[in-house]
């Protein structure tokens, strides 16, 4: 069968699950930490639950069995041409090459590239990137800090550009955007994006973020205590109050 929308919808997808559907979240105005306060109940969440179930169970767009995909599978399908869209970011274009043996230009000539889309008040989708840390465990904190910065220097970060096509926490020069035509397609949509909370506990709240997702589209009937749930799960992992409603 060919799906009009497959999405990554469950805790088997992993951190895909939140950077896909978070921006849906923000669509509907709210969010899940912001102003040192969990924010996640509030009448925006039920919003983006409530047309998250919609999309699969009354307009019939995605699938149920987005609940199960694993973090890479609503790529595949989409490359497969087994539906018409998805969620996604720059380092899912290899699953397009690697199904249908296309290059950069001949992507672009096949398929269209448009923010998800935000309701009034709301933003738009996700920025990526990678998160480091140090443990506190670590028998050398100090040589790890030290090569981390390395790694983050521009001479360094200028490297990666170029080699991966793949944008950097610092402004490069205009013309490597022209190595990539993907990129040069996507990057006037930067300014639209915005990064998950930067929090220490980061991985335990997108996980409660995950599980509140699958629940919903599992059918579980009482959204309100659902997301209650969630928000107060929140609240004890980063040890931030709930913002009242």
């Amino acid at each position: 069968d060919t799906h009009g929308l497959v999405f990554v919808g469950g805790t088997r997808g992993g951190e895909t699950t939140t950077y896909q559907l978070l921006p849906l979240l923000w669509g509907a105005g709210g969010d899940l930490i912001a102003g040192g306060r969990v924010l996640l109940d509030s009448e925006a969440t039920h919003r983006f639950l409530n047309y998250l179930r919609s999309l699969v169970y009354e307009h019939y767009i995605a699938p149920p069995d987005v609940v199960n995909y694993k973090w890479d599978e609503a790529a595949r399908m989409f490359a497969q041409r087994r539906a018409v869209m998805t969620f996604g970011g720059l380092y899912e274009t290899q699953f397009m090459y690697e199904e249908r043996g296309w290059s950069e230009a001949q992507l672009l000539q096949r398929i269209g590239i448009a923010p998800i889309p935000a309701g009034p008040g709301g933003q738009y989708g996700t920025l990526g990137g990678m998160s480091y840390v140090i443990l506190r465990q670590s028998a050398v904190p100090d040589v790890a800090l030290r090569f981390l910065e390395y790694m983050a220097r521009p001479s360094v970060m200028r490297v990666f550009w170029q080699e991966t096509h793949r944008p950097t926490p610092w402004q490069h020069e205009q013309p490597t955007w022209r190595v990539s035509p993907f990129l040069a397609a996507t990057a006037h949509l930067l300014p639209l994006g915005r990064a998950r909370p930067p929090v220490p506990e980061y991985t335990r709240v997108s996980e409660q973020f995950r599980w509140l997702v699958e629940e919903t589209l599992r059918g579980a009937p009482d959204l309100v205590h659902l997301v209650s749930r969630a928000a107060d799960r929140i609240a004890a992992i980063t040890r931030l109050p709930l913002a009242s409603t």
